[in-house]
């Protein structure tokens, strides 16, 4: 049993983490999908304020995982959260805030335009 701080516990398995409040079930999340335990790391530290070290520790993940899913939701929403891809960097300079682009395509187009064919 893990405890969470705020009267919380938890036990984990490889397919579900189990929530207690005051020794009583509170919930129960399959974290085998992502979305899921994104949703549910957003819900520990900002609904019921656990610490987003023992949310790391009851979920066997990252604490970098914990900020990056809280970068998300602060910045995209639960949008965000649902449609999370691997962005490749952590860097938020780098990220393209405009979900519909698609950085391969611009950089293909810059060295298009930069490569003229041969004229003989």
């Amino acid at each position: 049993m893990l405890k969470l701080g705020n009267s919380l516990t938890a036990e984990r398995d490889k397919k579900h983490i189990t929530l207690y409040k005051n020794g009583g079930l509170l919930k129960r999340v399959d974290i085998r999908q992502a979305t899921t335990r994104r949703l549910f790391i957003v819900e520990l530290v900002n609904d019921l304020g656990v610490s987003k070290d023992d949310v790391a520790d009851a979920l066997a993940i990252s604490r970098q995982t914990v900020y990056n899913t809280l970068d998300t939701y602060e910045h995209f929403g639960v949008d965000g959260l649902l449609h999370s891809e691997k962005r490749g960097t952590g860097n938020p300079a780098l990220r393209d805030t405009n979900s519909d682009a698609n950085p391969v395509s611009g950089i293909t187009a810059s060295v298009t335009r930069m490569v003229k064919p041969h004229c003989r």
